[in-house]
């Protein structure tokens, strides 16, 4: 699914009238992160000598900045979760897991494991890695491919497994 900003605005006006008071501050979240990082790559043009009027114009976000704004906030809620039920806080993991819900629900559909192996696999023997030596530069090469498709740690975790 490609996401907007108008695509934002429209379910953000769907959750306040459906009540849904989680998906809505999810969703209010989400805009404000990335009206925060449209002002930033705004202020970054005006500073590298563009005008006030193309900064504006080239301020927007695309649909690959927004997606990439959903993912970092899931990997918060997934990392916030990760805590809360290593303290013993349910409660306040499973409002994170809900939180996390409607998240994943923007994001692209998950690569399983075996399609990520094959990607791991291809990646290894195309750059004839052998050694753990080689990790970085095989994780950063899957990741493009994978983008947004797949969690950076499970990617991490594969190709260590395939350079093991």
């Amino acid at each position: 699914m490609s996401i907007t900003e108008q695509v934002l605005k429209d379910e953000l006006k769907a959750a306040m009238k459906a009540g849904d008071t989680v998906r809505r501050s999810v969703i209010g979240l989400i805009m404000s992160v990335a009206k925060n990082r449209s002002i930033e790559k705004r202020m970054k043009l005006v500073k590298g000598g563009a005008t006030s009027e193309a900064a504006d114009a080239e301020s927007a976000l695309s649909s690959e900045e927004l997606m990439d704004v959903i993912a970092s906030e899931a990997k918060k809620r997934r990392e916030s979760i990760a805590t809360y039920e290593q303290a013993n806080r349910l409660e306040l993991a499973q409002a994170e897991k809900d939180e996390l819900g409607v998240l994943i629900a923007f994001l692209p559909e998950q690569m399983s494991d075996d399609e990520l192996r094959a990607i791991v696999a291809e990646v290894v023997s195309a750059a004839g890695a052998v050694s753990a030596r080689d990790q970085g530069k095989i994780i950063g090469q899957v990741v493009v491919r994978t983008k947004g498709r797949a969690d950076g740690s499970r990617v991490s975790a594969l190709v260590r497994e395939a350079l093991s």
